[in-house]
């Protein structure tokens, strides 16, 4: 469905400019990484993608999925 790969805007602030998946984090007590999007306007960020794969569009697509399901 091409409307779950459409980046929405910031839900905060109507910002455009949002970065996918730039923020990678690492669960310590599970060891598994995270992706997470994030506005560059006013910061806002996304819900955490669990990483099964270092393939960038796998990763971006499901962040775009994760950060339109929020607004």
């Amino acid at each position: 469905n091409m409307d779950t790969l459409t980046l929405k805007p910031c839900p905060f602030c109507g910002s455009t400019d949002i970065s996918l998946g730039e923020i990678m984090a690492r669960d310590m007590e599970t060891g598994e990484y995270y992706s997470q999007s994030e506005c560059q306007n006013c910061g806002a960020a996304g819900p955490h993608n669990q990483i099964e794969g270092f393939f960038s569009h796998e990763i971006e697509e499901r962040d775009i999925q994760k950060w339109n399901k929020r607004i």
